[in-house]
């Protein structure tokens, strides 16, 4: 007789080509295999030892992994690990790749705005865990709002983004916080490609159950 028992595990530890510490005592990781760890790595090695205890139970928000994962690297935060304080700044940069498949699936060859939406709003995600948010941990994360103004289209060649996220406001509620951020996306030339304002939540899963979306229209139900 025998017993069997899953044990909850993570891909093999990713090892940074260009290793990036960055924040105010260094404690931060910022180059891509800790940002991909932010989508299905062990969350200790995306964000450290206050998260370690979600390396065995519990859950935490996470970035999309990848051909929807956004970041290439973090170039520095303001704020050390577990700070919550309103004006905490993230500054993130993203490589276009020139044979991106969003261009080529996009019938004028530039970038779907879904695209750019996620390029601008994935840093304000990071900065919100790196500060601790979402330390209570089973919580749910959801964009809640937004309001920006759109200065021109990306396309093969553009080079490098660069988002620069600052946390404004934030608000508690029960088990519930509200966090909002003021967005800026720019080339690394500095010429503006998008400004942004913008809130997400923190949820329980509770808090979810009824929130069943927009309703269907007859023709597309099955």
């Amino acid at each position: 007789r025998f017993g069997l028992r899953l044990r909850r595990d993570w891909p093999a530890p990713r090892v940074a080509k260009a290793p990036i510490r960055t924040g105010p005592m260094g404690e931060s990781r910022g180059d891509h295999a800790a940002l991909l760890d932010c989508a299905n790595g062990a969350p200790s090695a995306a964000f450290g030892e206050m998260y370690d205890r979600f390396d065995t139970k519990g859950i935490v928000p996470r970035l999309p992994q990848e051909p929807y994962h956004m970041m290439t690297r973090v170039i520095d935060v303001s704020t050390r690990p577990g700070v919550q304080e309103v004006g905490a700044k993230v500054r993130a940069e993203y490589d276009i790749p020139a044979n991106a498949w969003y261009f080529e699936d996009n019938r004028n060859g530039a970038m779907p705005f879904a695209v750019l939406s996620e390029i601008a709003l994935q840093p304000c995600g990071w900065l919100a865990s790196h500060c601790g948010f979402a330390l209570s941990g089973n919580l749910k994360f959801r964009n809640l709002e937004g309001d920006g103004v759109l200065h021109r289209e990306l396309r093969p060649g553009d080079g490098t983004m660069v988002v620069d996220s600052e946390l404004t406001a934030f608000s508690r509620v029960g088990p519930m916080t509200i966090v909002t951020f003021s967005v800026v996306v720019t080339l690394a030339s500095g010429e503006p490609v998008l400004d942004l304002t913008t809130q997400f939540g923190f949820f329980p899963a509770a808090a979810l159950v009824r929130q069943a979306g927009l309703a269907a229209k007859p023709h597309f139900s099955a």
